[in-house]
């Protein structure tokens, strides 16, 4: 179960389960930076997509860009980084939660 944070986290930062899977590509593969592109190819996405919700994804501090303009999971507090092992914990014992969630 998700608490009301991360609950009103997942729908202000993520929106979409396009979202929710990026994101946690993103914190699996947190020591390596990615391109737009790399990332689309990685998911099977739309740049179009990829490129929305790492806009989300910045404002909510989550990710960093490079000067190179790539792109690594890297949220700017201790507090983030716990809600995102949140979500990811959530993920892996129930995702259709999560989705209804991110939806609801």
């Amino acid at each position: 179960m998700l608490t009301n944070n991360v609950k009103i986290f997942v729908r202000e930062s993520i929106q979409s389960v396009w979202g929710l899977e990026l994101l946690l590509f993103l914190r699996r593969h947190s020591e390596e930076s990615w391109t737009i592109a790399s990332l689309t190819r990685e998911l099977r996405a739309s740049e179009f997509i990829v490129h929305e919700c790492l806009g989300l994804f910045r404002t909510a501090h989550l990710i960093e860009v490079n000067a190179d303009g790539t792109i690594k999971f890297s949220p700017s507090s201790p507090k983030l980084k716990s809600m995102v092992d949140e979500i990811a914990n959530a993920y892996t014992h129930n995702a259709q939660a999560l989705a209804d969630e991110i939806y609801a």
